[in-house]
């Protein structure tokens, strides 16, 4: 039985509050089953778009491999409160914007195409993560090129 796009979503976030209890920092993080139902969860930490790149072949390969029909893609990373940011020619990288937001990306990707995400601010004090506030933001799986770890895999 498949579990349902929604169902792998809530236990993500489940998994994200409970990693916070006792760690800082979230690397991306894809997580599945193989067909054989055991869980898997690859972490996958690049610095530059060259291995993110490297990363996307390994990861096709790995759910090919494993024959997933879904997996769960959580990564941090740097938001702007502008929505039209990227379409303005004054656009800068959310990394650099200094009015930018720490956010947690969490989304689901069956192979049958249905997708679902969501995105929580983070909230430090120092270091340690004291809160994730849900921002209201729906992430569609093609906005990503890690949300088509699927294109390409029979």
């Amino acid at each position: 039985m498949t579990t349902s796009t929604n169902d792998l979503l809530e236990n993500a976030i489940a998994l994200a509050h409970d990693f916070y209890t006792s760690n800082e920092e979230m690397l991306p993080q894809l997580l599945f089953e193989s067909k054989d139902g055991t869980p898997i969860v690859i972490v996958f930490p690049f610095s530059n778009s060259t291995e993110k790149h490297a990363a996307l072949d390994v990861l096709r390969g790995v759910l090919q491999a494993h024959n997933a029909t879904a997996y769960t893609i959580m990564a941090e990373g740097w938001a702007t409160e502008h929505p039209n940011a990227a379409a303005s020619a004054k656009a800068v990288r959310p990394s650099l914007e200094p009015n930018r937001m720490e956010i947690l990306t969490i989304f689901v990707v069956q192979k049958n195409g249905e997708s679902t995400g969501t995105v929580y601010e983070i909230k430090r004090e120092g270091t340690r993560v004291t809160n994730l506030i849900e921002t209201g933001a729906v992430v569609q799986a093609g906005e990503s090129n890690f949300g088509r770890l699927f294109e390409g895999v029979h």
